[in-house]
C-alpha cells in the first residue's frame, strides 16, 4: 500500500517547478547560456590583455627612468671628472711641456710660475713667464740675462673653434711684457738668431694659409730697454700699449678693416699711432694717423739703414699725419697729409760745416704722394 503523504508532496513538486519554468522558458535558457559564457571570456581575454599592456609600460617607464638616471649620473661625473683634470691635473702638465717648448724653439733658458686653467670656458692664464738671455750672447763671467718677460698671459678660446675647425681666440690680453733687446754691431742683434732661424723655408710648405681669428688683442704697459753697445747708448720705449680688435683671415672676416692702435713714450717723447687696415685682402688697403711730439731726430737717424751725406746734429720732430696705402694692379699707392713741425734743427756736412739750422720748420702736406716722385714704381715698392 502507497504512502498517501508521497502520493500528495510529490505531484506539488512537480507542479511547482513546471509553473515556473516553462518549456520555452527552459530552451531559452539553455540557448542563452553560452552567449553568456562567451561574453565572459571576451572580457577576461580583453581585461588580460589590458593588464598586460599596463604591466610592460609600467616595466618600460620604469627601465627608462632607470636609464635616464644613469645618462645623467654619467654626464655629473663627466663634468666632475673633468674639471677636476682641468683645474687641478692640466696646469702643471700644460706648464711643464710649454717651458719645454719654449726653451727648445728659443734656445733660451724658460720658466712659467703658474698656469691655470678653466676646462668649462676654456680660458688659461699663465703668470710669470720668463725667457733668458741666449747663453751665446752672455758676456763673460755672466750665468745669466733677461730676454722676454712677461706679467701676465690670459687668453679665451672659443667653442666655435670645433666647428669652424679653425682656432677662434674671444681675447688675448699681455700685462707688463718686458723686452731686453741688445745691439752688438751694425747688423746684430740678440735676437738675430731667432730671425734666422725662423725665417728659414719649412721643409713642407702649406699650399693653404693656416685660418684663424683672434679678437681683442691687447698689450698693456709694456716696456723695451734697448743697450745700444756699438754706440755706447741706451733708450727706453715704456708705457706702451697696442689694441687690435680683431686679425683674422677667414673668408668672412678679409674684406673688413682692423683698427689696431699704438701709445708709447721713446726716451720721453709721446708716440700715438692709430689706423685701420685689411692686412688679408687683396688691396691691403690701410690708414695710419702718425702723431708724435718732439722726437729726438739724431738719435733716430743714428739707426738708419744707410750713412747719410749730412749729420743732424739737434732736432725735435712733431708730426700729425695721415697716411693711407693700397694696392692698385699691384702698384703700391701712398698718400700723405697732415703736418710735421721740426724745432731747433741743425744740419752740418761730415766736416760739421753747419749747412742748415732753423727754429722752427712747418710742413702741410695736403695730398703728397712719395712714390710719384720716383722715376720707377719699383723704387718705392
Amino acid at each position: 500500500m502507497k504512502d498517501p503523504l508521497w502520493v500528495q508532496i510529490a505531484p506539488a513538486a512537480s507542479y511547482t517547478q513546471a509553473s515556473r519554468f516553462p518549456k520555452a522558458a527552459r530552451g531559452s535558457c539553455r540557448r542563452a547560456q553560452p552567449r553568456y559564457e562567451a561574453r565572459m571570456a571576451s572580457l577576461n581575454k580583453t581585461s588580460l590583455t589590458s593588464a598586460g599592456r599596463s604591466l610592460i609600460k609600467g616595466a618600460n617607464s620604469v627601465a627608462q627612468a632607470r636609464r635616464t638616471r644613469r645618462v645623467v649620473i654619467g654626464l655629473l661625473l663627466a663634468v666632475i671628472v673633468i674639471g677636476l683634470l682641468g683645474f687641478f691635473a692640466a696646469p702643471p702638465l700644460i706648464r711643464h711641456i710649454a717651458e719645454q717648448q719654449l726653451s727648445a724653439q728659443l734656445d733660451r733658458p724658460a720658466s712659467i710660475e703658474r698656469i691655470a686653467l678653466n676646462p668649462y670656458t676654456l680660458s688659461l692664464e699663465a703668470d710669470r713667464v720668463h725667457i733668458g738671455e741666449a747663453p751665446a750672447n752672455l758676456s763673460a763671467g755672466t750665468k745669466s740675462g733677461d730676454f722676454v718677460d712677461i706679467e701676465r698671459l690670459i687668453v679665451h678660446p672659443s667653442w666655435s673653434s670645433l666647428f669652424r675647425l679653425a682656432p677662434v681666440i674671444n681675447e688675448v690680453k699681455i700685462d707688463s711684457p718686458r723686452f731686453h733687446i741688445v745691439r752688438f754691431d751694425a747688423q746684430r742683434f740678440n735676437f738675430s738668431d731667432l730671425i734666422e732661424k725662423f725665417s728659414k723655408p719649412s721643409a713642407n710648405p702649406s699650399s693653404k694659409p693656416a685660418r684663424f681669428s683672434v679678437s681683442n688683442i691687447r698689450v698693456e704697459n709694456g716696456r723695451i730697454d734697448f743697450d745700444d753697445r756699438l754706440l755706447k747708448t741706451q733708450h727706453v720705449i715704456d708705457r706702451w700699449s697696442i689694441g687690435i680688435p680683431f686679425i683674422a683671415n677667414l673668408p668672412s672676416t678679409t674684406d673688413l678693416f682692423v683698427t689696431p692702435s699704438l701709445q708709447a713714450r721713446i726716451d720721453g717723447s709721446p708716440l700715438s699711432i692709430t689706423g685701420r687696415t685689411k692686412p688679408f685682402a687683396e688691396s691691403r688697403e690701410s690708414e695710419i694717423a702718425l702723431q708724435l711730439d718732439g722726437l729726438d731726430v739724431p738719435q733716430m737717424l743714428s739707426y738708419a739703414p744707410a750713412s747719410l751725406p749730412v749729420a743732424v746734429k739737434s732736432g725735435r720732430l712733431s708730426t700729425n699725419l695721415d697716411v693711407s696705402f693700397a694696392l692698385a694692379a699691384d702698384t703700391p699707392v701712398v698718400r700723405i697729409k697732415g703736418t710735421a713741425d721740426l724745432a731747433d734743427l741743425a744740419v752740418t756736412d761730415k766736416q760739421d760745416t753747419p749747412l742748415f739750422a732753423a727754429q722752427t720748420l712747418h710742413v702741410n702736406a695736403v695730398n703728397l704722394e712719395p712714390c710719384a716722385m720716383f722715376i720707377g714704381w719699383t723704387k718705392c715698392g
